[in-house]
C-alpha cells in the first residue's frame, strides 16, 4: 500500500540525485523510492536532463539531451499497490502536472486524497490546473500558497471538506 513517503524519479544520475539518494537513505523504512516518472499515461516518457540530473520536459529548454524513461500514472500505481484514504499526494513534475492530473481521477474519487500541486512551471498552469482540479475534486476546499519572492514555488492545495477543523 502506498503509505508514508514516496519518491518518484526516473533512473538518472547527477548532483540532485545524490541529494535525493541521501534523503531516501535517511528515511529508510519510512520512504519508498520508485524509479519511474509520473505522467498522464503508462509506458515511456521522453525527458530532458539538466546537468545536475534533474529531469525536465524537453519543451522547457536547457537540457543536455533527451532520454526515455518508464512512466506510470498515479491511478495505475494506486491500482497496483493501494493508497491510504485522505493521504497526501504532492506533485512537482517540472511542468508535467497538466498531463498527470487527469490520470489521478480514480484515486481522487475513491480515496479523496489531500493534494499539493505545483502550478508555477508554465504561466497558464496558474489558471488551467486549478480549473482542472476544481472540476475533478468535488466537495473540496482550495488554497494557493506562494513560497518564493518570484513566481516560483506556488502550490495549489486541494483538501477534502470532511477534513476541515471543527
Amino acid at each position: 500500500m502506498l503509505a508514508g513517503l514516496g519518491v518518484f524519479r526516473p533512473a538518472v544520475e547527477g548532483a540532485r540525485v545524490v541529494l535525493v539518494r541521501r534523503t531516501v537513505d535517511h528515511f529508510a523504512g519510512q520512504m519508498v523510492e520508485h524509479r519511474v516518472a509520473l505522467a498522464g499515461h503508462d509506458g515511456t516518457l521522453t525527458l530532458g536532463l539538466h546537468g545536475n540530473g534533474q529531469a525536465i520536459l524537453p519543451s522547457t529548454g536547457g537540457s543536455t539531451g533527451q532520454h526515455t524513461f518508464p512512466c506510470t500514472t498515479i491511478d495505475s500505481l494506486v491500482d497496483r499497490i493501494g493508497f491510504t484514504p485522505h493521504g497526501l499526494i504532492k506533485l512537482d513534475l517540472e511542468g508535467g502536472e497538466e498531463a498527470a492530473v487527469p490520470a489521478l481521477a480514480r484515486t481522487v474519487a475513491r480515496y479523496r486524497p489531500q493534494l499539493a500541486i505545483s502550478i508555477y512551471h508554465e504561466a497558464e498552469h496558474m489558471w488551467r490546473l486549478p480549473l482542472q482540479l476544481m472540476a475533478m475534486c468535488t466537495d473540496y476546499d482550495f488554497y494557493v500558497e506562494h513560497y518564493s519572492w518570484q513566481r516560483w514555488e506556488v502550490l495549489l492545495y486541494c483538501i477534502p471538506k470532511e477534513l476541515r477543523a471543527a
